[in-house]
């Protein structure tokens, strides 16, 4: 939905649990510390956090349905209300800084939540329970959402796990396969081993196991294009007769 920023419609007629979201939203943003927060609603700026902050952003709220995703939600719904357009911000990065540097009062905000949708997380945990068929549901819905949207976001080895940094200096591919040789050596991996890896990802532990140690490798996948991707990379490297991929 788009909104003029001079028409405060939306703002001037809250309903009373509209009203209580705000209230709720503003109290929050205002706890805020490292960072000088101006929110704009229409033709209203309200300037809340640190004033005397390093990082300054602005917040324009395009839709009042962002406060009640706030409250109801926490973090996670500014981010969806963020995807749905609800409000916009002139500096992300630095948004992203000052929410960094009030990690404790994010974490009280979606404890708060979290206990008050308690109820409703269980009935949501229990139709998502993890059974054969639910939990193939559940990795199709998040690894095979494309190959090109991870490429995005991760290095040329495709891991998804967080990386080990040698040092200050290392770049991601470093780090990645850095994390790769402490995995292995803390195994004492030698050519006469087998490793068997539950969830293969883009295939990278396999790889470098066997292309490095020797050793042959069977891993395992219930993600669809993780296998293709996998298979079509060991395939590529001549690996095939040191690892073997389950779907």
């Amino acid at each position: 939905m788009t909104m003029s920023l001079t028409d405060v419609s939306l703002f001037d007629n809250l309903s009373w649990f509209e009203r209580l979201y705000r209230k709720f939203t503003l109290n929050f943003i205002s706890q805020l510390k490292h960072g000088d927060i101006t929110l704009v609603e229409g033709n209203q700026r309200i300037r809340l956090g640190d004033e005397q902050a390093e990082l300054k952003v602005v917040i324009t709220v395009l839709d009042p349905a962002f406060y009640q995703k706030m409250v109801v939600a926490g973090s996670v719904g500014a981010g969806e209300a963020y995807i749905l357009g609800w409000w916009r911000c002139d500096d992300l990065t630095a948004l992203v800084r000052i929410f960094a540097l009030n990690l404790t009062a994010l974490d009280k905000l979606d404890s708060a939540i979290s206990r008050l949708g308690r109820p409703l997380l269980k009935l949501l945990n229990w139709r998502n329970r993890n059974t054969k068929t639910q939990a193939r549901k559940n990795i199709a819905a998040h690894y095979d959402l494309g190959n090109d949207m991870y490429r995005l976001f991760l290095d040329d080895s495709m891991m998804y796990s967080s990386a080990v940094y040698p040092d200050e200096n290392a770049d991601l591919v470093q780090a990645q396969q850095y994390k790769l040789k402490l995995i292995c050596d803390r195994l004492q991996l030698k050519a006469h081993d087998h490793l068997l890896e539950i969830g293969t990802g883009w295939g990278a532990m396999a790889i470098y196991a066997a292309q490095n140690y020797g050793c042959k490798v069977t891993t395992t996948t219930i993600s669809k294009q993780q296998y293709d991707y996998a298979t079509a990379r060991i395939n590529a490297l001549g690996l095939q007769d040191r690892v073997t991929i389950l779907l």
